[in-house]
Order: structure tokens, then sequence, then C-alpha cells
């Protein structure tokens, strides 16, 4: 049974919720703004400082969330600048670490050619040495 605009819904029945109230808490609700006419001047002074009071808070809290924001701005491009770095770094390290195995090999190559030299010319001078003795 629907009400219309107005009309009075009996405190004894509760409907289902009406945003978060029930329909007696809703009658109460419309009667509230009535019962605002016999605040007195001080309490709206009060109300209106605490409201400003929040809107400053507000602003102020707002103010160090975009610092907040502009600080780890910055900070991120400091870690992109970071990570450009190491990257060129790496990069630096990698081609030496190239050129370090080619040394490497190189000397390798080198090291194999000259033992059986060594070794040749050893035999040869003990041959000279052990051939005079005779």
């Amino acid at each position: 049974m629907p009400f219309e605009q107005g009309e009075a819904i009996p405190f004894g029945q509760l409907d289902a919720p009406i945003h978060g109230f029930y329909s007696a808490s809703v009658i109460l609700a419309r009667r509230l703004p009535y019962t605002l006419e016999l605040m007195h001047e001080d309490d709206a002074k009060r109300i209106a400082a605490v409201l400003e009071q929040i809107r400053d808070g507000q602003k102020l809290q707002l103010e160090r969330q975009l610092e907040a924001l502009e600080l780890q701005r910055k900070q991120f491009s400091v870690l992109q600048e970071q990570a450009a770095r190491a990257e060129r770094i790496q990069d630096k390290a990698e081609l030496l670490q190239d050129r370090g195995a080619k040394l490497v090999q190189g000397a390798r190559k080198i090291v194999m050619l000259l033992v059986p030299v060594i070794v040749v010319l050893l035999v040869y001078v003990s041959w000279l040495i052990f051939r005079s003795r005779h």
C-alpha cells in the first residue's frame, strides 16, 4: 500500500529500509529541519567555525598531498635516471668482460704454442749439457 507524499506513515508498521532508514526513522528525519529553527545564533556560529576549520584542514591536507605527489614525482625521475645509469654501467661492464674473455682466449693460444717450444728447448739444452759431459 503506497503512501502519497505528505501522508503520514503509521509508526507501528516498519517498511523495507529506505536508504538505510526505516519508515519510522524517515518521519523523524522529516521533522528534523523544523528543529533546526530553534538553534541559537551562538550554536550556528560554532558550527560555521567548525565547518571553516574542516574546510581549512581539507585545504591543508590537499596541499600536503600535492607536495607529497610532487616529491614522489621527483623521486621517480631520480629512480629513472639511476636505472638508466645502471644500464649504461652494465653495458660497459659487459664490454669489458667480452674484451677480457678475448684476451684470455688469446693468452691460451699463445701458451699452447709456447709450452711445446719451451719443452723442446729444455730438452735440447739438456741434451747439449749431457753431450758435452760424455
